[in-house]
């Protein structure tokens, strides 16, 4: 009988919140021949597989609902995306790849493997990686280099609904820079190999953020720039001190 969980705790909550309500068309299959499954009573999140003897090889199929975005920006949470073995998700490795629209860019802290047209494969990460790394995935997208002093690189991944939002003031960047160079003297080290802000400039990706590890989920609106970096500034030093 193979084990198949869904993830219950979520990066950046703080109480098992994983729900499954977004999965559909869920399906096992051993060597392309469809299986029976069943939900645990009792641990919603786990569905359990007679495999027949002598199958060398499960696939799990299954569509998620997406999360909330725009016509030019969305969000690639690995949290929703994987049912994997019932094991400590430390033992467990994943080589993930992302199939683009035409045109499109993903920003994330996974180490990118190879990118072809527009298949996107990452490096084998653990399970508990995988899920803390989302992708911020969308038509306009701009890199910005933001180490300054620090001995590991920092990141400004900005996506956007226009390239005419891409394009942070140097005052901006100054102050996203010192957020992490004062936190480095203050702490007295850092724990990623490098650091990348996600950030959404729209008007209809949502306004919110998220921390990770080495990454953080933000959201602004289209003024998040030109509005005065007070708030903008609360939500990026908020979620890089989580991390």
């Amino acid at each position: 009988v193979l084990a198949l969980e869904y993830p219950n705790w979520m990066p950046g909550a703080h109480s098992p919140t994983g729900a499954q309500g977004g999965v559909l068309k869920f399906k096992v299959l051993a060597d392309g021949k469809t299986l029976d499954w069943t939900r645990d009573p009792v641990e919603m999140n786990t569905v359990r597989v007679n495999v027949p003897e002598g199958a060398k090889r499960i696939r799990v199929e299954y569509t998620v609902a997406g999360r909330p975005g725009s016509a030019h920006i969305s969000r690639v949470s690995w949290f929703q995306m994987v049912w994997y073995p019932a094991a400590p998700t430390d033992a467990i490795e994943y080589r993930a790849t992302l199939e683009l629209p035409d045109g499109w860019k993903a920003a994330t802290a996974l180490p990118v493997d190879s990118s072809n047209g527009n298949r996107v494969r990452f490096k084998p990460v653990s399970l508990t990686r995988l899920v803390d790394s989302p992708c911020e995935i969308g038509r306009f997208y701009k890199q910005f280099d933001v180490t300054g002093h620090s001995s590991v690189p920092h990141y400004l991944d900005v996506l956007a609904d226009s390239d005419a939002a891409l394009h942070p003031s140097a005052d901006v960047l100054d102050h996203i820079r010192r957020t992490h160079e004062e936190a480095e003297a203050i702490i007295g080290s850092h724990h990623y190999r490098d650091y990348h802000w996600l950030l959404t400039i729209s008007e209809y990706a949502p306004r919110m953020g998220l921390e990770h590890h080495e990454s953080s989920e933000d959201g602004a609106g289209t003024d998040g720039f030109t509005s005065g970096t007070l708030d903008l500034a609360d939500l990026l030093s908020h979620e890089y001190f989580h991390s």
